[in-house]
């Protein structure tokens, strides 16, 4: 009997990873005492989750210098979305099976639209279409009503998401209002957002009957 997958689009977002940029431990408030510690953790959990035949759309900021070195330890087919901190020579553009400034492409019958910013508006976004973002860092409130969600790993634990649990964050959206106000304190936002993510997460696991195990960048009590 062919095994079940845990995630049957094979297809997965992340976005701010920044590898070997020692300064976003500080800047993000990241829960590591080194560059090398975040490095590995981002590492295992990208191909905790990440396997053979996987595509992961890598939505900016990358990697602060040192790129073949992190692009060789990680899994799967890797399409970038240009970020302000992707820059880069020819010989690792080479490595992404695609680069593009923007993108807007259908995944599974979903208009999605995919850039490094998060937009006030895009195509057919009256109509049910997303939009994925990174940059922000989590600091941004979500809007309870716009298909719209920051993939960027400083509120999904440092891992990259499957477009299943993505799915149901938007199916949230239009029935529960997700509106983290963080008072004020963008951190307090930070560690909101990132409470309701893995919370759909985790109803995305229980509802499969298959668990996930990721490195726990931050922990979060209710």
């Amino acid at each position: 009997m062919k095994a079940k997958l845990k995630y049957p689009s094979k297809t997965f977002f992340i976005a701010d990873t920044h590898f070997g940029h020692a300064s976003i431990i500080n800047h993000c408030k990241r829960p590591f005492a080194s560059v090398q510690e975040m490095d590995e953790c981002l590492i295992s959990n990208w191909n905790s989750i990440i396997k053979s035949g996987n595509t992961v759309y890598v939505l900016g900021d990358f990697a602060y210098k040192d790129h073949l070195k992190y692009l060789h330890r990680l899994n799967g087919q890797k399409i970038l979305i240009v970020g302000n901190h992707d820059k880069m020579s020819g010989k690792v553009k080479e490595c992404f099976s695609e680069i593009h400034p923007m993108l807007r492409r259908n995944f599974f019958k979903q208009d999605v639209t995919l850039c490094h910013y998060a937009m006030v508006t895009w195509a057919n976004s009256i109509h049910g279409s997303w939009q994925l973002y990174g940059h922000s860092h989590g600091r941004l409130i979500e809007s309870p009503t716009m298909k719209q969600l920051d993939v960027g790993v400083d509120t999904w634990n440092y891992s990259p998401v499957p477009f299943e649990v993505v799915k149901m964050v938007m199916d949230t959206k239009a029935d529960k209002i997700i509106y983290p106000d963080g008072n004020g304190d963008p951190h307090k936002a930070i560690a909101e957002n990132t409470f309701n993510h893995l919370g759909i997460w985790n109803d995305y696991d229980k509802k499969t009957r298959i668990t996930t195990t990721r490195n726990k960048g931050i922990s979060i009590s209710s």
